[in-house]
């Protein structure tokens, strides 16, 4: 029931056995149902700002946890490649050292445009942050560092290739290098022009006569393969081996020949004695080196 200016409320209590009236001026009415619903309308945004506020500090401890994994990961990758970076280092002196036995230094060119710095220990260099901004700039930092170690690790493998091919290669040229004495025994005509026992003439020795039994055991001084073996009128019994590197060897006078054309043969192998055979005023060995087709004196190339 309204009069003018007034509200009139009605209050039933259950079962309508009592009845209670109160008399409200429509002012007072209007305001009061104005603060309600303001009220109500504060209180909501609060429980709405709080249940936000509440997300967004569990978000941000997962993120910060997540962070600090994150941290920790690229310290321990950090770390990884500091390790690696210092193998690398202590592989590349043993290189050098190596280059410089074999004489085959090479300019360093390849590494200087992937620098030298290494991994900080100071843990301020990767500071944990709660922005993706700081924590895109430590991985970036991190993935700048690997890839300047895997760069140099890359051409590292790849020098290392070269060095063990240059090895390969003068491996097998000391190998086919005639150092050894063929046989045991003593020089009895050197290298270089001498009197010809069987003419009297002067005339150019190509080699070396080792005297010694007949019998005596003569070795290949160099890993080869064998070209000839035969019998001739100057030489006798003798044996001819391709060594390589232009490296050829001729073994004269044998008593016996133990090995066959097309063979090949390691330093030290037994290829045949000593004998008399052919021209011969005794029994000796006639040792001969010719490089690139020329004579060269057997001396200068025999080590022990």
């Amino acid at each position: 029931m309204k009069k003018k200016g007034i509200y009139t409320i009605f209050v039933v209590s259950e079962g309508a056995s009592k009845i209670f009236k109160f008399k409200v001026p429509v002012l007072r009415g209007r305001l009061g149902i104005g603060i309600l619903t303001l009220t109500l309308l504060l209180l909501a945004l609060l429980i709405v700002d709080y249940v936000n506020t509440k997300s967004k500090i569990f978000m941000l401890k997962s993120l910060k946890t997540e962070n600090q994994i994150l941290h920790e990961q690229m310290l321990t990758l950090a770390n990884k490649a500091r390790k690696v970076e210092s193998e690398l280092q202590t592989i590349k002196q043993l290189e050098t050292k190596v280059r410089v036995m074999l004489n085959a230094e090479k300019p360093e060119q390849s590494t200087a445009s992937f620098g030298i710095g290494g991994f900080s220990d100071d843990y301020n260099e990767y500071p944990i942050s709660n922005t993706s901004i700081d924590s895109n700039l430590t991985y970036r930092k991190v993935a700048s560092k690997m890839d300047n170690v895997t760069g140099r690790l890359q051409i590292e493998q790849s020098s290392m290739v070269e060095l063990q091919e240059i090895m390969a290669e003068r491996n097998s040229i000391l190998s086919s290098f005639p150092s050894v004495w063929p046989s045991r025994g003593w020089i009895t005509s050197g290298f270089g022009y001498r009197v010809y026992p069987f003419t009297g003439e002067n005339k150019f020795h190509e080699g070396i006569d080792i005297s010694t039994r007949i019998g005596a055991t003569v070795v290949v001084p160099a890993d080869g393969i064998v070209t000839e073996q035969t019998y001739d009128i100057s030489f006798g019994n003798n044996i001819i081996i391709d060594h390589g590197y232009g490296f050829v060897t001729r073994y004269g006078h044998l008593s016996k020949i133990d090995v066959k054309a097309g063979e090949i043969v390691k330093r030290g192998t037994k290829i045949g004695e000593a004998g008399n055979t052919g021209m011969s005023t005794g029994p000796h060995l006639h040792y001969e080196i010719r490089l690139n087709g020329v004579p060269v004196n057997p001396e200068n190339y025999i080590l022990n």
